[in-house]
């Protein structure tokens, strides 16, 4: 992405106009960096961050070195607790669905799986872990202070806490 003197941000080359000078869009691949500054084109670079949990308020442009970086002023689109509510929304909804899971898949073995006890007990066992995973979840859910841990949280640590679907090929 490259900005030009009149401050507008463009993220594919295509022509523009300085002054009175029409530029075509192959200056931005036939030229050097060093000849594009010389009539104020810099490359641009905007700080990447998560629209989900933050919100722009506003941006700083800092040049260095011929280029220009842009930073958004952000702020928090959730208080901590309701952070905490709608994580807890969405694993009650996973945890349903391999809750109902395990339940169908265990009645099955029940009913078809000519006694094998085994698999009726692997089930069983999952039945336990989930319960367990979901009080984990519920003590971790307490421990986190801060915005960023409960984001954090919610990308990678609870699914991690969930156990593994037992004979997941079987699954219809």
């Amino acid at each position: 992405m490259w900005k030009l003197p009149n401050g507008k941000v463009i993220s594919n080359p295509k022509g523009f106009t300085i002054g009175n000078v029409n530029y075509p869009m192959s200056v931005f691949r036939r030229w050097t960096k060093e000849e594009l500054n010389a009539i104020g084109i810099l490359p641009f670079r905007e700080v990447p961050y998560d629209i989900q949990f933050y919100r722009s308020t506003g941006t700083t442009d800092t040049e260095t070195d011929g280029e220009v970086l842009r930073e958004h002023t952000l702020v928090r689109r959730f208080t901590n607790q309701e952070l905490k509510a709608m994580f807890i929304k969405l694993m009650k909804t996973r945890v349903q669905v391999l809750w109902k899971h395990a339940k169908e898949e265990h009645e099955y073995l029940q009913t078809f799986d000519e006694g094998n006890s085994a698999d009726i007990q692997t089930w069983a066992t999952y039945s336990n872990d989930l319960r367990a995973a979901v009080e984990s979840i519920k003590t971790a859910l307490a421990d986190i202070s801060s915005y960023e841990d409960g984001i954090e949280f919610v990308r990678t640590g609870a699914w991690a806490m969930l156990p593994t679907v037992p004979f997941q090929e079987s699954i219809i």
